[in-house]
């Protein structure tokens, strides 16, 4: 009996990790995003402190999958995974939030703080060299978006999907300035009339 239930025990942690993974690079998925940011959105807002997500998206990758195929797609994805988490903090979650966005959770990072964090993964993913065929290798640019949420102490949680919209919109500028740019962050403020700065 007790070797079924070490079994059973193993098998539930096992079906819990491949259920907040990313099965092609290995990163945490939407799934455990969401855990480990509603732990910091109570963090943050019992507390007062910051908390940035930082929106990582590949420029024009439909293009690489199209003049490349899926597998070279596949090696971009993997190679950018290995290198952001490469470069973040420690204490910063690497998640990939769908196709060929990733999304970097920061806490107790203020919005200079991410910008700074921002501006140092897209350098890194520009000194990129993915292996394409033969000997071919893809260059890669990539444009990012930031929110941060910087409440006062004992205010109310932030909804994930709230903190993921802002941070899209960030992203939507950097793509209308042309790529391979970080955007004005957006700053969620909860104040006595709620204040956004927008980019």
């Amino acid at each position: 009996m007790s070797t079924v239930l070490r079994r059973t025990r193993h098998n539930n942690r096992a079906a819990t990790h491949y259920a907040t993974r990313d099965a092609l690079t290995g990163l945490g998925n939407r799934r455990a995003l969401a855990a480990q940011a509603g732990q910091w959105a109570s963090w943050s807002a019992r507390y007062g402190g910051a908390m940035s997500f930082v929106l990582v998206d590949v420029d024009r990758f439909r293009e690489i999958n199209d003049v490349w195929g899926h597998g070279v797609g596949d090696r971009v994805l993997v190679a950018l995974a290995k290198a952001i988490t490469a470069t973040v903090r420690s204490a910063d979650l690497v998640t990939r939030l769908g196709n060929d966005e990733f999304i970097v959770l920061a806490p107790e990072l203020e919005p200079d703080g991410a910008q700074v964090l921002a501006d140092h993964l897209l350098a890194t993913i520009r000194a990129l060299r993915v292996p394409a065929e033969g000997d071919a290798y893809l260059t890669l640019t990539a444009s990012a978006g930031i929110a941060t949420v910087f409440d006062p102490p004992d205010s109310q949680p932030r909804a994930l999907d709230d903190m993921l919209a802002a941070a899209d919109r960030s992203l939507a500028s950097a793509r209308q300035a042309g790529r391979d740019t970080v955007a004005e962050p957006v700053v969620l403020i909860d104040t006595a009339e709620e204040e956004e700065r927008r980019p």
